[in-house]
């Protein structure tokens, strides 16, 4: 099976030693998505970053010809297992019908991040 690294430069990249995604078979795996915008910003508070986070993960996601509904499973890391109801509300308006399973831990996360958010996509194959 080859695999196929996909890149969407609608994403900032940190330019550290990974891929935005690899596509293997039928599945597309994310690499971890912060509220960081295109120029290299973080978002100001749980909202917006999980917002952009989630907003990154779909311009990626569609470089690799997928949408979020084809998405299966969401790894969910909180810095503040407080602001989880505040992140699960931005959340829960991208993924509205037949959400995908998902995990959520409280993590420490880099360079002040909230939240970050691990996607992998069945696209067929």
């Amino acid at each position: 099976m080859a695999k196929g690294i996909i890149r969407s430069d609608e994403v900032e990249h940190s330019g550290g030693p990974y891929s935005q995604a690899v596509q293997a078979g039928g599945f597309v795996f994310l690499s971890g998505q912060t509220g960081v915008d295109r120029d290299g910003r973080l978002k100001e508070g749980i909202e917006a970053q999980t917002r952009q986070a989630l907003q990154n993960a779909q311009a990626i996601l569609q470089a690799a010809g997928a949408k979020l509904d084809d998405v299966v499973q969401v790894r969910a890391y909180i810095a503040d297992l407080v602001q989880y109801s505040a992140m699960n509300k931005i959340y829960a308006g991208f993924f509205p019908k037949a959400p995908p399973s998902r995990a959520c831990v409280s993590a420490e996360l880099p360079e002040g991040a909230l939240i970050e958010f691990v996607v992998t996509a069945y696209v067929g194959g």
